[in-house]
C-alpha cells in the first residue's frame, strides 16, 4: 500500500508485515500480526489474529515448548512471552520473533503471572506460601511484595498507578488492592457483595477491573465503586476485555461479544485443553502517564493530546491559571448580561460595555429560561429535568429549589415583579394545548394560573407600570395583558421568526436568535445594530438571557407598600392595583382578602406591630413597648395559620440596668428595672465618693457613672532612701522597691504590700540599709555574716592562699571592713634557696609549680626538677638535691657519649652511599615502563578471533512472489504487472491484488458519450460521457440515490428536483453531460461541458431526511436534469459513501461490509457491485477515498481505530490500522490525498475534538478542541485548504483552515440532525507528479 504524506509517497504494509530495508517491499514481520490473541495449554502457545474476529480468516501458528506452562504474560512491545515453567520451577522469557529462550530465575510453584510494562516488573502468586512476589527485568532481582495473605488468586495490575488487584479467600472471597510499594492492602469489594469471583482482569482502556462471577462477566471501578453485571458466559474459565469486546475461553473455544450485547456473538476453535489467554497489542502497553488518558491529564477542564504528552486548555469564558492545569474566571459584579448556551449546558456572563464574556460555575442538567433577581442578587433558571424553578448565586454556590411546577408542563421562561417579589413564568409541554402562563407567590409558594391552553409560550417580560408580555412560538406573535391576566391582547405578529429572547436596557435592545452565536445589540429607537459581541463558533444556540445594570427597577408603589393591603396576590395596574387569589380560591367581598385566609393578631403584650396588613405571607415591622427592647433586629411574617413567625414572645426582652461591677456592690433589694432607685456600697479597699442613690434610666443605663462611685485606698509613697518600682500604691498591691546609691535592699524584705487600711506591710525605714562589701579577694565571708554596721564576721581563704591574721573583721559605720581586705589572704610560696645549688631564676616558688635545679660546680642534681607543695615546702629535701660528683662516674659518662657519636656518623655515611647507588637515568625509566608480559596482556582481557557467526540473525523474507499473487498498476492506458508490493515508475505502490485474481487495467479516460434513450411520456432521452469523474452521491437506509456519478451538475439539483431523501454523502465530478434529446424520437443527445470551476457544499441529513445544497446554480439549466434512484437489496442502513472520481467507482458501508459499485452511472439503474471487505463490527463511522493512492480509510468506533485498505482488493486480511492510540469514538474522516493529509473527529472522552495527521497516521495534531458536540462527518476543500464538518448535536455546518484557525459556522439548520457533509468542486482531471503514489 502506498500513501502520500507531506514529505512524499510512503509505502505501508498490511497488518503482520513490515517494510524491508528497501522501504518498498513487505516481508513477514513474524508468523503473527501485530495485534493478536495468544492462547496456551500445558505445552503450546497458539496465536490468533485480531482479524479472526474482524472478518478475516486468520491463521493460527503455534509454538510447541518442551516445558509445562503454568502461567504466562506478554510484552507486546518487545515481542516477548514470559511464562512459569512448572517442569523445573523457573521463570522464562520467550522471544516470538527469534524463538530464543532465556531463563530468568528459579522460583517456587507460581500462578497468575503478570507484567507491568512501566515498572518493568513481573509479578506472581505463590499459592503454597500465600505470597505475592516480583521480579525486576531491569535489575534481575526478586522481592516479596506481600506475604501471609488469605489464599490469594487471580492477580492483575494497573501499570499506570502501580496498583495490584487480587482475589482473597477461599469460601468467602473478596477483591483486594495493593501496590508494588507494599502499601497496606485494601478491600475494594467484600465477600458480602461477591459470589465466588475468579479470573480478575484490569482493562487499561476503560480503567476498570473485570472478573467472572456466577457465569457472568462483572466489573467495577478500581476503587470498587459502580459494580456492574454484564453478559453470561456459560461456564468460562478465563475472561478479558479488548476495547469494545468481551473475550473468554470455555473448553476448546474462544468466544467474543460486544460489550453492549448479552450473549456471545462469535467463536473460534482454539487449542485442546486451553488454560489461558492474553492480548498481544502494543497500543495497550504504552506509558500514558502525563497524557489525557490518565485522569484527564491532570487538567481541570480540557486536555488536548500533543506529540509530547498533553496540553491543558479551558472552555470558552475561562482562563488557564499560572499552574497551567486549572481554570478560573472573574465573575462580573455589575453591568452584565447572563445568557444560556443551551446545547453546551452552560451559563455565560457578558460585560455590557465591552462584550467580554466569562463562564459561570453553574452546571444545570437541562435548563431553560434565566432571570437575574436584582433584589436578591440571585440567578433564577428553569430546570427541565425536575420541572422546577431554581435559584443560585453567580459563584454557583447556595443553589436552592424555588418552586416545582409538577404536571406534564415544564417552566421555560421567568420574569419578576419587583413590586411584590412574585415570579411570573411560562410553561410548555410536549402535549398540545398544555402550555400556560402562571405566577408564584415567592413567600407563600402559592400559585395562580393566568392563561392556559397555550401551544408554545416562550419568553415573558413583566413591566409593573405597563403590564405582562410574552411570546407565542407556535403562532409567532407577542401578546400582553394586565398582570392579573385581564385585558389580554395581541401586540404584534412576526411570521416565521426565530427570535429567542429579548431584554431592554436604556436606549438599547438586546436579543438572541437561534441562528446566531452572539447577542445582538441595537438602538431601540432607530433599529440600527451596534457593534457589540464577536461571533464565537464554540457557542451553540443562545436562548435565554438576563441583564443586570445599576439602574432603577420598575416598581409599582401600589403593591410595593403593604402588598397593596391584599391578602395574597397584589397585581399592579397602570392606574393602581387589584388583589387576587391562588388557583381555585375566590376573593371576598372586601376585594382584598381571599377565602380561607386568616389574619395574624396585631395586639401583642410587649410588641407593637407597625402599619401592616397582617395577611398570610405579609412581612411587618415591629417595635417594643416601654421597658422592653428588641432581642434581634428583624421583622415578622404572618403565617397561613394566623401565627407570627418568629413568635413575638421571643422578640422583645425586658430592659435591666447592669448588675454590680468593678468596686461597686448594689443592695440585695435592687431589681435594676427602669426607673428604680438603688443603694450601693464599695468593696474592700475602696471608699465611696458620693452618698446619692443610683437610678435606672429608660435605656438600661444608671444615672451615674459607675466607675466614679468608689475610689481605691492608697498607701504613702516611698521617697526616703529609695523608690517603688511600677507600683501605684493601691490597696492590695504588692510592690518591689529600689534603693539610692550606697544603699542596698534589705535582704529580709524583698517586697512590700499595701494593706486595705492604707498601711504598708513593713516599716519603710527598714527597706534600704548600708552594708559592707560582700566579697574579699582570694577568700569568702562566712554565710552567717549580715555585713551590717557593727557585725563581726569570720572569713576563709581559698586555694593557694592562707589567712594573714586570725582576727575577725568588723563592718564599720562608713560601710568598710576594719581590715584591708586585699591583705587578708596571702599567697603560699616555697623558699628559693638551695644547698650546693640554685633554683632557676624563672621559678616563683608558687604551690604546684615545677622548678629546674642548677647545682654548683662539682655537684650534680639528684633530681631534674622539684615541685612546690601546698605546705610551702619542696617535695624533695633541699639538702639532698645537689650532691658531690665522684671522678670515676665522670669518665663513664664521657665514654658513653663518644660511642653514640661514632654510631651516628657511621649510619649517615651508609645512607648516603645507598642513595647514590639507587639513582638511574630518566630515559631508562621510560623504556622500562613500556615493556609488558604477553601473558599479562592476554589476562588483561584482549580477546581476538571470536567467531560469532552462529549468533547472527537469519531473517527469511516472506515476500509475495508467486504467480497467483500478481499485482496490477495503472499507467496511462497500459497495465504494468509487478510481483511485489513496491513502487513503480509512476511513484505509486502497486494495488489491485485480489486473492490471486488478475484484474484488468483501468483506463484513465473512457468512451465519449452514449446515445440518447427513447423519450417516455414526452420527456426526451439523455446521453452522457464518462470522462474521469468526481462522483457525488447520497444514501438512505433502503435505497441509493446517485447524484452526479458522471457530472458535476446533478448533485447540485437534488433540492431543485424535490429529492429530499438522502442521509449519506457525495463526491464531485468533472465529466461532460448529455442534454435532453428529442421528446418524440429520442435522438442521440448533444454534449455540453459542465459548469467549469463550480464548487459548493452538499449536506446529507437524516432528520428530516433530505439533501441540502449550498451553491449558486444557473436556473436556466436546472430543467435539464433529474435524479435517478438505485434500489439496494439490503436490510442494513447505508452508513457512509465515498467514491473514486477517476475510476467511476462508488464505495458504500452497508452494515458490516464495504461494497464497491464499479462503472457507475447516474443515468441508469443497472449496477455492478461487489463486497470488498466484511468485518464483525457494525459501529462504523465515515469512509473516505484516497483517489490518488487508491486506498480506502474508515473509522470504527467499536474497535476505536482508523483503518485503511487497498480499494480494489476483497481480501479481508489485507488491511492496516493507521491510528488506534488515544481514540475513544472516532466518527468522521476526510482526506486530502494530494497533500497527504487526514482529518478525523473523536466523539469520546470529556471533550470531543478534531485532529489532523499524515495519511500514514503520523504527525497527529489537535486543531479543534472546544465547542464541539459530535462532528459526525468531515469534508475538505483541497484547493483552498478548508476543512468542513457537520456537528450532529449543534445542528451546524462549520469550517476552519487546515490548522484550525478562522473557525466559523457556515450554516445552522434548526432542529435538524446533520449526519453527512461533502465538499463539492469541479476541477480538471489532475495529472499527478512522480512525487505522488
Amino acid at each position: 500500500m502506498c500513501v502520500n504524506t507531506p514529505t512524499g509517497p510512503t509505502c505501508l504494509c498490511a497488518e503482520g508485515f513490515q517494510l524491508f530495508t528497501d522501504n518498498l517491499t513487505c516481508i513477514g514481520r513474524s508468523r503473527l500480526h501485530e495485534k493478536r490473541f495468544i492462547v496456551n495449554n500445558e505445552t503450546l502457545f497458539s496465536m490468533l489474529e485480531i482479524s479472526s474476529f474482524n472478518g478475516g480468516g486468520g491463521f493460527y501458528p503455534s509454538t510447541q515448548v518442551p516445558y509445562i506452562i503454568e502461567s504466562f504474560t506478554v510484552d507486546a512491545n518487545l515481542d516477548l512471552i514470559y511464562f512459569v515453567d512448572g517442569l523445573d520451577n523457573t521463570l522464562k522469557e520467550f522471544n516470538i520473533l527469534t524463538t530464543q529462550l532465556r531463563k530468568l530465575s528459579y522460583i517456587p510453584y507460581a500462578k497468575a503471572l503478570i507484567f507491568d510494562w512501566i515498572a518493568n516488573l513481573l509479578g506472581w502468586i505463590e499459592p503454597t506460601q500465600s505470597n505475592i512476589r516480583a521480579f525486576s527485568i531491569t535489575s534481575g532481582k526478586m522481592s516479596t511484595i506481600y506475604s501471609g495473605l488469605q489464599e490469594p488468586s487471580s492477580l492483575t495490575v494497573d501499570a499506570h498507578n502501580s496498583y495490584l488487584f487480587w482475589i482473597s479467600g477461599s469460601s468467602e472471597k473478596s477483591i483486594m488492592r495493593g501496590t508494588w510499594n507494599k502499601d497496606s492492602p485494601q478491600v475494594i469489594l467484600s465477600s458480602a457483595t461477591l459470589n465466588n469471583p475468579s479470573s480478575l482482569y484490569y482493562d487499561v482502556t476503560s480503567n476498570r477491573i473485570y472478573w467472572l462471577e456466577d457465569r457472568h462477566i462483572a466489573s467495577s471501578m478500581t476503587n470498587g465503586f459502580d459494580a456492574q453485571y454484564h453478559l453470561t458466559t456459560n461456564g468460562a474459565t478465563q475472561a478479558l476485555v479488548y476495547k469494545g469486546f468481551f473475550v473468554w475461553i470455555n473448553g476448546n473455544k474462544m468466544y467474543v461479544a460486544r460489550k453492549d450485547t448479552m450473549h456471545e456473538e462469535y467463536s473460534v476453535d482454539i487449542v485442546e485443553n486451553s488454560k489461558g489467554v492474553a492480548i498481544f497489542d502494543p497500543s495497550l502497553q504504552q506509558d500514558r502517564r502525563g497524557t489525557c488518558h490518565i485522569l484527564n491529564g491532570g487538567c481541570e477542564d480540557i486536555c488536548v493530546p500533543t506529540q509530547r504528552g498533553r496540553r491543558c486548555e479551558c472552555d470558552l469564558g475561562l482562563e488557564i491559571k499560572s499552574d497551567n492545569t486549572t481554570c478560573d474566571s472573574v465573575v462580573f459584579s455589575t453591568n452584565f448580561i447572563v445568557v444560556e448556551d443551551m446545547i453546551h449546558r452552560r451559563f455565560l456572563q457578558v460585560d455590557i460595555d465591552t462584550g467580554h464574556l466569562v463562564k459561570l460555575p453553574i452546571y444545570p442538567t437541562i435548563s431553560f429560561g434565566i432571570m437575574f433577581d436584582k433584589s436578591r442578587m440571585e440567578l433564577l433558571y428553569c430546570e427541565l429535568s425536575t420541572n422546577a424553578i431554581m435559584s443560585t448565586t453567580l459563584d454557583g454556590k447556595n443553589s436552592a429549589l424555588v418552586y416545582a411546577t409538577g404536571g406534564p408542563a415544564y417552566p421555560i421562561a421567568i420574569a419578576i415583579d419587583y413590586s411584590t417579589g412574585n415570579i411570573y413564568y411560562t410553561a410548555d409541554s410536549m402535549y398540545p394545548n398544555q402550555g400556560y402562563v402562571g405566577v408564584v407567590h415567592r413567600i407563600n409558594l402559592l400559585h395562580k394560573t393566568l392563561f392556559s391552553n397555550l401551544y408554545h409560550p416562550r419568553d415573558i417580560v413583566v413591566y409593573p407600570s405597563k403590564g405582562l408580555y410574552w411570546t407565542d412560538q407556535r403562532y409567532d406573535r407577542i401578546e400582553y395583558s394586565d398582570l392579573n391576566g385581564g385585558n389580554r391582547r395581541i401586540l404584534t405578529t412576526d411570521d416565521y421568526a426565530d427570535l429567542m429572547d429579548i431584554v431592554i436596557h436604556g436606549q438599547y435592545l438586546y436579543y438572541t436568535a437561534y441562528t446566531r452565536q452572539r447577542i445582538t445589540k441595537m438602538d431601540k429607537a432607530t433599529g440600527l445594530k451596534v457593534t457589540f459581541m464577536s461571533k464565537h463558533p464554540e457557542i451553540s444556540s443562545l436562548w435565554d438571557l438576563a441583564i443586570y445594570a445599576d439602574d432603577v427597577v420598575d416598581v409599582s408603589t401600589y403593591c410595593s407598600t403593604l402588598n397593596g393591603n391584599c391578602s395574597t396576590f397584589c397585581f399592579p395596574t397602570p392606574s393602581g392595583r387589584t388583589c387576587g387569589c391562588q388557583d381555585n380560591v375566590d376573593l371576598q367581598s372586601d376585594h382584598t382578602t381571599c377565602q380561607g385566609v386568616t389574619r395574624c393578631n396585631t395586639s401583642q403584650q410587649n410588641v407593637n406591630v407597625l402599619n401592616c396588613s397582617p395577611y398570610s405571607g405579609q412581612t411587618c415591622e415591629i417595635e417594643c413597648k416601654a421597658g422592653w427592647k428588641l432581642a434581634v433586629n428583624m421583622s415578622i411574617t404572618c403565617g397561613p395559620s394566623g401565627q407570627w413567625s418568629p413568635p413575638t414572645a421571643d422578640l422583645c426582652t425586658e430592659i435591666f440596668c447592669p448588675p454590680s461591677v468593678d468596686n461597686v456592690m448594689l443592695s440585695s433589694s435592687c431589681g435594676r428595672k427602669v426607673g428604680e432607685a438603688c443603694k450601693f456600697s464599695c468593696t474592700e479597699g475602696n471608699t465611696s465618693s458620693t452618698s446619692q442613690h443610683l437610678v435606672c434610666n429608660d435605656d438600661g443605663t444608671w444615672n451615674q457613672n459607675m466607675s466614679d462611685l468608689c475610689t481605691r485606698l492608697r498607701c504613702s509613697k516611698i521617697e526616703q532612701n529609695g523608690r517603688l518600682v511600677d507600683c501605684e500604691s493601691n490597696a492590695g498591691d504588692t510592690c518591689r522597691y529600689e534603693c539610692n546609691s550606697r544603699l542596698e535592699t534589705n535582704p529580709s524584705i524583698p517586697n512590700i504590700t499595701c494593706g486595705t487600711n492604707g498601711d504598708w506591710s513593713h516599716n519603710i525605714n527598714d527597706l534600704c540599709v548600708l552594708l559592707c562589701p560582700s566579697t574579699i579577694p582570694n577568700g569568702e565571708l562566712a554565710q552567717c555574716c549580715q555585713r551590717r554596721v557593727g557585725n563581726s564576721c569570720t572569713f576563709t581563704c581559698s586555694g593557694s592562699h592562707r589567712p594573714s591574721t586570725s582576727r575577725n573583721i568588723v563592718c564599720t559605720s562608713d560601710g568598710t571592713w576594719s581590715e584591708n581586705i586585699n591583705l587578708l589572704c596571702k599567697q603560699i610560696a616555697c623558699p628559693l634557696e638551695l644547698k650546693n645549688g640554685n633554683i632557676s631564676s624563672l621559678c616563683r616558688g608558687r604551690t604546684g609549680e615545677k622548678c629546674d635545679v642548677i647545682c654548683h660546680k662539682g655537684y650534680t642534681a639528684s633530681y631534674s626538677e622539684i615541685v612546690c607543695t601546698l605546705s610551702g615546702a619542696w617535695n624533695r629535701n633541699s639538702d639532698d638535691v645537689c650532691v658531690k660528683i665522684s671522678e670515676e662516674k665522670g669518665i663513664t659518662v664521657i665514654g658513653v657519649g663518644s660511642s653514640i657519636a661514632v654510631i651516628v656518623i657511621v649510619t649517615a655515611i651508609v645512607v648516603s652511599v645507598c642513595f647514590v647507588r639507587r639513582r638511574k637515568p630518566q630515559g631508562n625509566e621510560s623504556e622500562e615502563a613500556t615493556v609488558e608480559d604477553p601473558i599479562s596482556t592476554l589476562n588483561g582481557g584482549y580477546l581476538t578471533g571470536l567467531e560469532n557467526s552462529s549468533l547472527r540473525d537469519r531473517l527469511v523474507p516472506n515476500v509475495y512472489s508467486s504467480v497467483n499473487e500478481l499485482h496490477v498498476t495503472e499507467y496511462e492506458e497500459m497495465a504494468i504487472e509487478t510481483t511485489s508490493i513496491g513502487c513503480t515508475l509512476r511513484g505509486r505502490c502497486a494495488t489491485g491484488w485480489d486473492g490471486g485474481e488478475v484484474l484488468p487495467a483501468r483506463k484513465i479516460a473512457g468512451p465519449v458519450g452514449d446515445g440518447g434513450t427513447p423519450g417516455v411520456n414526452g420527456i426526451g432521452g439523455e446521453g452522457c460521457g464518462v470522462s474521469g469523474t468526481h462522483s457525488m452521491m447520497c444514501s438512505q437506509p433502503d435505497s441509493l440515490v446517485v447524484l452526479g456519478a458522471v457530472t458535476l451538475l446533478n448533485p447540485l439539483l437534488a433540492t431543485l428536483n424535490g429529492t429530499e431523501n438522502c442521509s449519506g454523502i457525495g463526491g464531485d465530478s468533472d465529466g461532460a453531460v448529455g442534454v435532453t434529446g428529442d421528446d418524440s424520437t429520442g435522438v442521440a443527445g448533444n454534449f455540453i461541458e459542465g459548469i467549469p470551476r463550480d464548487k459548493g457544499l452538499i449536506i446529507g441529513t437524516y432528520t428530516p431526511l433530505k439533501l441540502l445544497t449550498f451553491t449558486e446554480i444557473p436556473s436556466a439549466l436546472a430543467s435539464h436534469y433529474r435524479n435517478i434512484s438505485t434500489p439496494l437489496n439490503s436490510t442494513f442502513q447505508i452508513t457512509s459513501i465515498t467514491s473514486d472520481p477517476y475510476e467511476n467507482t462508488l464505495f458504500t458501508i452497508i452494515g458490516n461490509s464495504i461494497y464497491a459499485f464499479s462503472n457507475f452511472s447516474i443515468w441508469q439503474n443497472q449496477k455492478r457491485s461487489s463486497r470488498i471487505y466484511k468485518g464483525k463490527s457494525y459501529s462504523w463511522g465515515q469512509i473516505a477515498s484516497d483517489y490518488v493512492s487508491k486506498n480506502l480509510y474508515w473509522c470504527d468506533f467499536f474497535y476505536r481505530w482508523i483503518v485503511m485498505k487497498p480499494a480494489y482488493t476483497s481480501n479481508n486480511t489485507i488491511y492496516r490500522v493507521v491510528i488506534d492510540k488515544d481514540l475513544e469514538h472516532p466518527d468522521g474522516i476526510a482526506l486530502d490525498p494530494e497533500d497527504g493529509l487526514m482529518f478525523f473527529s473523536d466523539y469520546g472522552g470529556r471533550h470531543p475534538r478534531i485532529e489532523r495527521a499524515s495519511l500514514d497516521g503520523n504527525d497527529r495534531v489537535v486543531i479543534v478542541q472546544t465547542g464541539l458536540i459530535r462532528a459526525v462527518a468531515l469534508s475538505v476543500d483541497t484547493v483552498n485548504n478548508i476543512l468542513y464538518w457537520s456537528d450532529y448535536g449543534r445542528h451546524t455546518l462549520e469550517a476552519c483552515n487546515y490548522d484550525g484557525s478562522s473557525r466559523r459556522v457556515v450554516k445552522r439548520i434548526n432542529d435538524t440532525d446533520v449526519t453527512g457533509i461533502h465538499y463539492y468542486q469541479n476541477i480538471p482531471q489532475p495529472t499527478f507528479s512522480y512525487s505522488h503514489c
